[in-house]
């Protein structure tokens, strides 16, 4: 009766001669006995178990008990999670140049994956990932000017291996990533799941910046069995060139340079089961032309978007040889207003060679588009309020 009005859980604690005692406790008292462990292995009976409405499947107890409290329960029933192992990490430290598919592979097996430190724990949404090489990636982690806080080049091998889970500062934001030897990965949106985070403040995350977790040197990493199943299927076959058939455009990275480098191009950016629907992903300069605004006329945003997903997709179409005409920039944009966007436009129509703009290997062209990317900037910052929005709605439903 106690433990029904009390909303107290069975706990046992195991000695040092195997002696088992159970007790029962608080929410919050089991959440600091399991995080802290003092004075012998404490471990939680296994919950009964209803099949038609849980089927928890965890090897860390804290975990599970995270997942069995979170608020979010019943979107997480039916996930399973394995440890991350030292043969994992090892698989997906293999060289880009000869392992090409490892782009794609290691992307998908870090989406949907928990990190947890003590008794705070955060889900993967979205996550994209970056060579360390100029030669696979000309958006590579930059190493001339990085103090080693805020490399994410891992320095030393940890339980999982070589693989560093760290917090850095850049353009001004605090952002969130995994690095290997031969990648590191920008985690672009994420949801807590640990009931205090939930109740407190908001625990859904789009875009670039991750400020409500910080990993330590004692953080863990859970894979999610579905997402790792995917990520051997990537792995084995070098032919594949994305990750997933579907929506193409949400696969490009949120990237605002480079656009005359084939590897800018790179469908490798991967989602959770919770973000597949298109309407909880974080926009980007390729996916604002999606964005369902209420205005009856596109913004300047939005055509700019469009006009991306024309370059973009004749890049993924023809590669180095990718072009567009004229008449394509003029049906993306249409009609605009006077500034720095109609100017943008005007500069790269007249670049136009019997009608044509090269993309690939073309610096002027390149020069343009990062204006054009750069203008749409505070559009993209506000429209992810609709995704963290309905997000948000749909996990708390």
């Amino acid at each position: 009766m106690l433990a029904k009005v009390g909303d107290w859980k069975p706990i046992s604690v195991i000695t040092k001669t195997g002696k088992a005692y159970s007790v029962i406790a608080s929410q919050d008292v089991i959440k600091e006995l399991l995080s802290d462990q003092p004075s012998g292995e404490w471990k939680l009976p296994k919950p009964p178990i209803n099949r038609e409405t849980q089927t928890f499947d965890s090897p860390n107890d804290l975990l599970t008990h995270i997942m069995y409290s979170s608020p979010l329960k019943h979107h997480l029933s039916t996930a399973k999670y394995v440890e991350l192992t030292k043969d994992l990490v090892k698989n997906i430290n293999r060289d880009w140049t000869v392992f090409p598919q490892l782009r794609f592979a290691t992307s998908k097996l870090f989406a949907g994956a928990i990190l947890m430190d003590q008794a705070s724990a955060l889900l993967i949404n979205a996550v994209e990932p970056y060579g360390r090489l100029k030669a696979t990636d000309a958006h590579y982690e930059r190493r001339l000017s990085v103090s080693h806080d805020q490399s994410s080049f891992p320095t030393e091998e940890t339980e999982y291996g070589w693989i560093k889970f760290v917090s850095v500062i850049e353009d001004n934001v605090k952002k969130l990533k995994i690095g290997t030897l031969v990648s590191n990965l920008l985690v672009t949106s994420s949801v807590r799941l640990d009931s205090d985070s939930i109740k407190s403040k908001g625990f859904v995350n789009m875009g670039p910046e991750t400020p409500m977790f910080a990993p330590t040197t004692t953080t863990k990493m859970y894979i999610n069995v579905e997402s790792l199943k995917h990520a051997r299927q990537l792995i084995e076959d070098e032919s594949y060139e994305s990750v997933e058939q579907s929506h193409l455009f949400s696969q490009l990275r949120q990237v605002r340079s480079k656009f005359h480098c084939l590897s800018t191009y790179t469908l490798c950016r991967s989602f959770s089961n919770l973000a597949m629907d298109i309407a909880h992903r974080p926009y980007t300069i390729w996916t604002m032309y999606d964005y369902d605004s209420p205005q009856q006329v596109d913004s300047a945003a939005k055509k700019s978007s469009r006009f991306f997903q024309l370059v973009a997709l004749s890049v993924i179409k023809n590669g180095i040889n990718a072009k567009f005409n004229i008449t394509e920039v003029s049906s993306a944009f249409g009609t605009l207003k006077d500034g720095q966007t109609k100017e943008i436009v005007a500069d790269i129509i007249d670049l136009a060679k019997e009608g044509n703009v090269t993309i690939i290997n073309n610096y002027s062209l390149d020069r343009l588009l990062k204006k054009l990317a750069e203008n749409m900037t505070t559009s993209i910052q506000k429209a992810n309020n609709m995704p963290r929005k309905l997000s948000t709605s749909h996990l708390q439903s």
